[in-house]
C-alpha cells in the first residue's frame, strides 16, 4: 500500500539520533533553538514559545549564551477554543482545538545547562502531516 507524506498522526516518529528529548541539555540557546527547529520541522511539530522568563545576567555565574531561566513551548492548537461571539470572519479561525502538547525547558545553574524537563508530544483534536505543517508555517 502507498503511503504519503500527507498521513496524519497525532504521535511524531521517533528519531534514535533526535537532540529533542526528556532531559536533553544545552549548553546555549542557540543550541537548543536550532535543534528544536530542526525537530520541529522533521516531525511536523507546530509549537510555539508559551512563556519565558530571561535570566538576570548581573549574576556573574551565568553564561550569556543561556539567555532564560525557563521556556515553555505549547502546539499551537494548545488550549481550547473561545467563542467570541455568533458572527464569523471568513479566513480567521481560532487554532485552540484542546491539544495539550507542551515542551518545558528549564536553566540549571549546578550543570550551567538548558535542560528538557516536560516532553509531552502527544497531540490531541488535530493530526500532524507535511502539508498541515506546511500551511501553518505561512501563518506564523
Amino acid at each position: 500500500s502507498d503511503s504519503t507524506s500527507d498521513d496524519f498522526s497525532s504521535t511524531p516518529s521517533t528519531n534514535d539520533d533526535a537532540f529533542i528529548h526528556l532531559d536533553a541539555k544545552f549548553s546555549s540557546f542557540e543550541e537548543f533553538r536550532l535543534s528544536m527547529e530542526d525537530w520541529m520541522n522533521r516531525n511536523y511539530q507546530p509549537f510555539r514559545i508559551a512563556s519565558s522568563e530571561k535570566l538576570n545576567h548581573c549574576e556573574p555565574t551565568v553564561d550569556d549564551s543561556i539567555c532564560y531561566r525557563y521556556l515553555v513551548y505549547h502546539c499551537i492548537h494548545y488550549g481550547n477554543p473561545r467563542k467570541r461571539g455568533e458572527g464569523r470572519r471568513p479566513n480567521q479561525n481560532y487554532l485552540a482545538c484542546g491539544c495539550g502538547a507542551t515542551i518545558r525547558l528549564k536553566y540549571y545553574d549546578t550543570d550551567k545547562c538548558l535542560k528538557i524537563t516536560t516532553f509531552k508530544i502527544e497531540h490531541s483534536n488535530h493530526g500532524l502531516s507535511a502539508k498541515s505543517f506546511a500551511k501553518l508555517q505561512t501563518k506564523l
